[in-house]
Order: C-alpha cells, then structure tokens, then sequence
C-alpha cells in the first residue's frame, strides 16, 4: 500500500490448507520470505500483522488499561501464558479497544525479521475499522456480516456507534443462518427493513447469499472503503475488506 494515495500496489493471497501448528506456519512463512521479492525489502515504514483468532475480545476504551489486557482476555477466553501474548489495538472512532491473544512462536518470528514499524491487530477490529469508513451507513441498526473459511464476524451499529460485535464458527450455510438469525432476534431487528451487508468470501451465486436473501427485506454484497486506490494490476483482486481495515488502524 502507498500511504499517501492508500492505493494498492501489490495484493497477494495463499492458502495455506494443512498447517495444524503455528511452528509450521511459522516454517511455510519463513520459505515464502526467504524466496519473496518484497517481504525482505528494508523500506517498509509499518509492517501490520492481522490475526484471525476465536481468543479475542472488545472492551470500552474509557474502561481499558493496557497493563489489564490480559485480564480482560482471561474473562473470556483461556490464554496459555507460556505460549500466548496478550495484545491490544484501539479504535478510536468507536472508543473501543480490541484484546486479543496472540502466539508467541510467531510473535518472535515477526520482531526477528521486522525489528521496528510493527503493529498487531485482529480480525474483527480490522472489520469494524473498514466499516467505520462509511458513516453514513452505520446510521441505522443493519447487520455486517465478514464471512470468512471457517467462522463468521457479525457487527451491528446504533447511530453511528458499535452495538453488537462477536465471531462464530462457522463452515455450513445452517451455521450462517443460526447465528445471524440468532442476532437479529437479540439485537430487535426488523429484518423486513433492515439491510443485511455481505463480506468476505460469498457473492451474489453463493448458498450463504441466496439463503439471506429468504429472511432479509434487504441483502447487500460489501465494497471495498471508497477511500482504498488501484492500478491496473489490482483492480480485480478479490473484496480483502479486513485488510484495507487493518491498513487503516494502522495509519
């Protein structure tokens, strides 16, 4: 990313199936950035690394301190001390911290290779920022949906502000439709006018779409934040709305 014009220069995406351990992807990265054009270039001025992770959890910035992060976590989640760090990002439009674990193994890996310019965050604070670049829509009490290989983000706004925000796994379209149903109910949504917006890795010829579309007035497929610039080369990659957002917590 060019962080005057925030176009994309470069957009590349792996999959990496099989990997049951941090050590091995650990190993797989440190292949592609011994054999990577880019990766080992000394110019980056931040290096942004998103984490997809279940252990995470959001706390109001106005009842946050740094040195309680891994307290707050350990409300939530369960945190290995020895093989986890407990790490924090803060929206500040939304005066929301995100806590989240993060594991050791490829922490250290990260600080060898990228001594300085590096900043953690996670998945679904990387969501609610690209979001909270486009106001206007976070208005009214709609549901944003990041649906990604195996789990699902599911935030929903009041005037502007986060009212609802939590992941679930997810692999099957009955999966989608419990938890975003589920929510809907929660949150006193009427569903007739509410819009439902679509992100990550479902279009408009997707189950998870068509399904939505039965119990939704409304289903909208997300865009890309305006402000996010392309050339040629990548004008066609696919949405990647969480890492725009990562990019922008980062600036």
């Amino acid at each position: 990313m060019d962080a005057e014009s925030n176009k994309v220069l470069v957009f590349e995406s792996y999959e990496l199936d099989g990997v049951q351990t941090y050590e091995g992807l650990v190993g797989l990265l440190q292949t592609l950035y011994e054999k990577h054009d880019c990766l080992p270039a000394g110019f980056w001025k931040k290096i942004i690394v998103n984490i997809s992770t279940p252990k995470h959890t959001l706390i109001r910035e106005k009842f946050y301190r740094a040195e309680d992060a891994k307290a707050f976590l350990k409300l939530n989640v369960s945190l290995n001390d020895e093989l986890e760090t407990a790490k924090n990002v803060t929206l500040h439009k939304q005066s929301i911290v995100s806590a989240f674990a993060f594991p050791n193994v490829l922490k250290d890996w990260l600080q060898g290779i990228y001594p300085k310019n590096l900043i953690f965050t996670h998945d679904i604070a990387s969501f609610l920022s690209g979001l909270s670049k486009a106001p206007e829509k976070l208005i009214k009490s709609n549901l944003f949906i990041l649906l990604k290989k195996d789990y699902l983000h599911i935030a929903s706004f009041k005037g502007g502000n986060v009212a609802f925000a939590n992941s679930f796994a997810c692999r099957t379209v009955s999966d989608f439709m419990y938890y975003i149903l589920l929510i809907s109910e929660e949150l006193q949504l009427n569903r007739s006018e509410a819009i439902l917006h679509l992100y990550g890795h479902a279009d408009d010829r997707s189950a998870f779409y068509t399904e939505a579309q039965k119990y939704f007035g409304q289903v909208e497929l997300g865009k890309t934040p305006t402000q996010i610039q392309f050339t040629k080369d990548t004008e066609n990659i696919p949405t990647g709305f969480e890492v725009f957002g990562a990019y922008f917590l980062g600036k």
